[in-house]
């Protein structure tokens, strides 16, 4: 049998090459990977059906068209989705400075942290005031 180092491979070259495309800081989320059929269909499929393979990393946006497919890291696609929903509490009518979510180390925690953690590493959009009482429920 053969052995290799954690992180060795194609798919790790891949994933790396992607990651890096997207961490620019003019990056549209549009891939840009003409040279993949030629360096890596053979083994690892379609661009499409890698990042399907991927969805722990990636999160597809937008299907294929000229400009390529629009694509997010995943933590940072859940990260939208649970701004979202915080600020719909935030803006309901009803609010009444509580924030609810019970379902969030559920449907968030593994990726994005604990509730509190993840409003407070976010100072531009949220206060967090911590009193006697459990003001958090997530």
């Amino acid at each position: 049998f053969r052995v290799v180092r954690k992180g060795d491979g194609l798919a790790m070259s891949a994933i790396r090459e992607i990651e890096e495309q997207l961490d620019q800081p003019d990056a549209d989320g549009f891939l840009h990977l003409p040279h993949w059929g030629r360096r890596y269909a053979d083994e690892l499929g379609s661009l499409r059906s890698f990042l399907s393979g991927c969805a722990d990393r990636f999160t597809v946006i937008s299907e294929e068209t000229d400009a390529g497919i629009r694509v997010m890291k995943t933590r940072d696609a859940l990260a939208r989705r649970a701004i979202a929903e915080i600020e719909e509490q935030l803006e309901a009518a009803d609010y009444d400075g509580r924030l609810r979510l019970p379902h969030w180390n559920e449907m968030y925690g593994a990726a994005l942290g604990n509730l509190r953690a993840f409003l407070e590493s976010r100072p531009d959009r949220f206060n967090v005031y911590v009193g006697e009482e459990r003001e958090l429920e997530g």
